[in-house]
């Protein structure tokens, strides 16, 4: 993401989840010796620090509306313990619907100069 001309939001949690399972792949294979105490502790930093973000909901939606990620990008998630892949879905529909109801009723209220 650092070479890129323009990062936006929407791309940071898909690029964190792909980053999750490639680590979950490592920690658990058996070639890695040497590097596995680097592999958990790298795990353990991007789950520390970033963490909080799959459950902030403007991140949720970012990426969710992204048209490269929509919310594809949460099934990498199923393997990890750390998130609960269906209550982010939910969430991110859940606000989706919301937003779709109120720019719905906007435009369904009459103006104020009929009358």
């Amino acid at each position: 993401m650092q070479e890129e001309d323009k990062a936006y939001m929407g791309t940071l949690l898909p690029t964190l989840a792909i980053s999750l399972k490639m680590l979950k792949v490592l920690k658990e294979s058996i070639d890695v010796k040497v590097c596995q105490p680097l592999v958990v502790a790298v795990w353990n930093g991007i789950s520390s620090r970033f963490g909080p973000l799959f459950e902030d909901m403007d991140f949720l939606l970012a990426a969710a509306l992204h048209p490269q990620f929509t919310l594809g990008w949460v099934r990498l998630l199923e393997d990890c313990v750390l998130y609960n892949v269906e209550e982010i879905t939910a969430k991110v529909k859940k606000q989706v619907m919301i937003m779709m109801k109120i720019l719905t009723d906007s435009r369904k209220e009459p103006s104020s100069s009929e009358g």
